[in-house]
């Protein structure tokens, strides 16, 4: 089996998606040829493209900025279109994670991420979400042992060649929207949370949060 990987933060090596990445390959199967490519390195686009063959399963792994992927991830998803419906057997895993508390936020780029993956001819295999993830590359091990034996309990799937666990998925994601009493534990503490609500309220827009100015109305 070969596995391609791809860490789609334009961080690269030193992003929280590298360390989610390192979590998980140590404990993928010996005999699993892995090839890992960063797509903040453009100039390696083309050649993490030229490496997926049939039969090649792939792992994508991104942070979101404010609700949206990266740039060099979506520059990446586009260099992909070019062997749309040209490779056989493609399987693609997909691990999405932010530094807002709140699946939530996730959750429309999920959809995107399995409309994509057909779009392209390949086999979906489940997305991961995860939020308030920015602090995994600062924070020690031993703090966030159990998130990371999450991760591990993904790579067995990875392996298997089967869809992601949903106990796992739903694990890692915990709660969709921030509940009054998070919300009002965050007011009162002195943290960068807190900073960036009020941000939100000093520009009149807390209460716009959730909205998805760019989600397609449904006609009547």
């Amino acid at each position: 089996m070969k596995l391609v990987i791809i860490n789609g933060s334009p961080r690269g090596k030193e992003s929280n998606s590298e360390v989610i990445i390192n979590w998980i390959m140590p404990q993928l199967d010996e005999n699993i040829l892995v090839e890992k490519y960063y797509s903040s390195k453009t100039i390696t686009h083309k050649a993490a493209v030229d490496a997926i063959e049939d039969n090649t399963t792939m792992l994508v792994v991104f942070p979101l900025y404010a609700d949206a992927m990266p740039w060099v991830t979506k520059l990446f998803f586009e260099e992909l279109d070019s062997i749309a419906y040209k490779k056989n057997n493609i399987k693609i895993y997909f691990i999405v994670h932010s530094g807002f508390e709140g699946a939530k936020h996730c959750r429309v780029v999920e959809q995107y991420l399995a409309y994509f993956a057909e779009h392209l001819g390949f086999k979906y295999m489940g997305t991961a979400i995860k939020p308030g993830s920015e602090g995994f590359r600062l924070i020690p091990e031993e703090y966030i042992k159990e998130i990371k034996n999450d991760f591990v309990e993904l790579s067995s799937d990875i392996t298997k060649g089967v869809s992601f666990n949903n106990i796992i998925l739903k694990k890692l994601a915990g709660f969709e929207v921030l509940s009054e009493e998070y919300i009002e534990r965050i007011n009162q503490s002195n943290g960068e949370t807190k900073y960036i609500f009020d941000i939100l309220k000093q520009n009149n827009v807390y209460d716009k949060s959730f909205d998805k100015p760019y989600q397609r109305k449904k006609r009547d």
